[in-house]
């Protein structure tokens, strides 16, 4: 027989492939396939439940052992109690041999590991965080009137332990708003200084923080996995020489001032879809405020754009025609903050910051779906603080003004002389009130009630010191609008010397649109009769009321 040839080189060898190659693959199929059906027959064999162990088997093996128990009154000899010692009976039973888990048959183990473990997202913070400060000129509360029968308060959606539901405002003891049992005296006002501090809360960035974090892992849970705002709290610093000196604002306090000095709340007009919903604002409401705080209703007029963010202004102007429900939920990119603070005092210069919680997504969760088991420690999440606010003024309630005079009035004062107006609080109706007063650079800007005279315009107005002196006067007072002149008249304007030792500048050009607002309020020449009580039809609005 001849012996056959064998060639190594490198056609022989793909063409044996070539011939062969198929060959093999259904060989490594095989072996594949037969492995598969050894682990499907051993799962079968190993996980298989024996016939003592079926249920029906095991009721019946109790059936019997409860009626053994039941006949035999008296145990047998040798399962009596020796004498020796309880504890050394028992101890054999105190750590029994727990044998080990059997071992696992080819393939019998999930195809699919845990994708990924659950790891603590990032906080973000408010984001740019603003604050604007005034005053406002709040109504006072009536007089508390006889008791009337008690009515039964209006259903009103309530949150955990009976508190407000997220969102709402708070409530007195009879179930209406803050101060509705006095009520609101419609001919008295009461000047209130504020800060109106607001901020934009990032709810689509959380959102997709809490998606990208949570989507592909193991353990999933669509409570947990979508953002939970807890509890927030604001400070502020006093900008001067303690700059630095960041204190909390008692939220508490906050709302007490909303229930005793308030006589109720201005109406809203921000479309739901720009505050955070109650599925998404979980704080406590007995202690922390809603993030869009209320405002207190004014005597006049409306809050207008103070009340709200520049970001949230702008995008709710761009949708006029959308309705109420502009701005959804699953569609606005912020939510907003709001916070009034009631509390400054006029002539200091504060600046804000805040800083809120969020619920822990991982709290109390087996650590076996956890990237690090410290994470399911922490009841709640902290985000970084927010930017601080740039420093804002309270204005005085003490304004000084100067207007032009007609020629004919000019003409009844001294050489030298000039007529200053001073708008304050009036102690008749809570309100604005201007006065008048006829003085000279060096005198004082107080105005003597006892002074008024029929026919005589040097002293006008109530009781008023501001203990101001004019220290220098520059330009005329005479109205000369009238005066045909190609050179407009230079202005008139006044330097005064403030009791603190600062300087106050006047001007007759800033103090026009003030004057022509208060107007109604300065008494006549006719011996400084009272201003005008506010509902008058010549009574117009307070600027410092409306802050637009």
């Amino acid at each position: 027989m001849k012996r056959p040839s064998i060639s190594l080189n490198q056609e022989a060898i793909v063409d044996f492939l070539l011939r062969h190659g198929e060959k093999f693959g259904v060989a490594v199929i095989g072996l594949a396939a037969l492995g598969l059906a050894w682990g499907g027959i051993e799962a079968v064999r190993s996980k298989s439940a024996s016939a003592q162990q079926r249920p029906e088997t095991i009721l019946r093996q109790a059936d019997e052992a409860t009626r053994h128990i039941e006949r035999e009154k008296t145990a047998p000899a040798g399962e009596k109690w020796s004498g020796q010692p309880l504890a050394t009976a028992i101890d054999p039973w105190r750590n029994p041999t727990v044998a080990g888990p059997p071992q696992l048959a080819l393939l019998d183990r999930p195809l699919f590991e845990e994708f990924a473990k659950r790891t603590q997202p990032d906080v973000f913070r408010i984001e740019e965080l603003q604050a604007v400060a005034g005053l406002a000129v709040l109504p006072s509360k009536a007089p508390a009137a006889e008791p009337a029968p008690p009515e039964r308060p209006r259903p009103r959606p309530r949150g955990r332990d009976g508190e407000p539901a997220a969102g709402e405002p708070p409530v007195d003891k009879a179930g209406g708003q803050p101060g509705a049992g006095a009520g609101a005296d419609p001919s008295r006002g009461r000047i209130a200084p504020y800060a109106v501090v607001t901020g934009l809360i990032p709810v689509a960035k959380q959102v997709a923080e809490y998606r990208r974090r949570f989507e592909s892992v193991g353990f999933q849970d669509a409570k947990r996995d979508m953002p939970l705002w807890a509890d927030w709290t604001i400070e502020r610093t006093v900008v001067g020489p303690e700059a630095d000196r960041w204190e909390p604002i008692d939220l508490v306090d906050a709302g007490r001032r909303w229930q005793t000095e308030w006589s109720g709340f201005a109406s809203e007009k921000v479309p739901d879809g720009y505050l955070l919903s109650a599925a998404e604002d979980k704080r406590n409401p007995r202690t922390t405020p809603p993030y869009c705080g209320p405002l207190p209703q004014l005597l006049r007029g409306s809050w207008g754009v103070t009340s709200l963010h520049p970001w949230v202004l702008e995008q709710v102007r761009q949708q006029p025609a959308a309705g109420p429900d502009a701005g959804s939920a699953g569609g606005a990119e912020f939510r907003l903050f709001r916070f009034i603070d009631t509390s400054v005092e006029p002539g200091k210069t504060y600046r804000y910051r805040v800083r809120f919680e969020m619920w822990n997504p991982n709290v109390n969760l087996p650590v076996q779906h956890l990237a690090n088991a410290a994470l399911a420690t922490p009841l709640k999440l902290t985000a970084p603080p927010s930017n601080e606010t740039a420093a804002v003024s309270v204005p005085d309630p003490t304004v000084v003004l100067v207007g032009p005079l007609r020629k004919a009035d000019m003409k009844k004062m001294k050489a030298g002389m000039l007529e200053v107006l001073v708008l304050a609080p009036s102690a008749r109706t809570g309100d604005y009130a201007l006065r008048g007063l006829v003085t000279e650079p060096g005198g004082f800007v107080n105005v003597d009630e006892k002074l008024n005279k029929p026919g005589d315009r040097r002293t006008r107005g109530e009781d008023f010191r501001t203990d101001r002196v004019i220290v220098d006067v520059r330009g005329r007072q005479e109205d000369r609008a009238d005066q045909r002149s190609s050179r407009p008249p230079e202005p008139f304007e006044l330097l005064c010397l403030r009791p603190d030792g600062g300087f106050e500048f006047v001007s007759a050009a800033d103090a026009e649109p003030v004057i022509a607002e208060h107007k109604a309020t300065l008494p006549a020449d006719d011996a400084g009769k009272g201003p005008a009580k506010p509902g008058q039809p010549d009574a117009a609005p307070s600027p410092f009321g409306s802050p637009f």
